[in-house]
């Protein structure tokens, strides 16, 4: 038995809270810092939101 065939219960709603988590985080402005940006950009492309990467964020 794999780990996540084991776990996969556990995998998906560790998944859920990190994209809620990340979805959550203000949008960067033109006073914030870059490491904020790294972490805005980094975090939203570990989480896979594509629409951030396309430019086409909810308002």
């Amino acid at each position: 038995m794999s780990f996540v065939s084991g776990h996969g219960w556990a995998l998906l709603a560790g998944w859920y809270v990190f994209s809620s988590i990340v979805s959550g985080m203000p949008a960067p402005t033109a006073v914030s810092s870059a490491t904020y940006l790294w972490a805005y950009h980094s975090l939203h492309v570990l989480a896979g939101n594509v629409g951030l990467l396309l430019g086409k964020e909810r308002a």
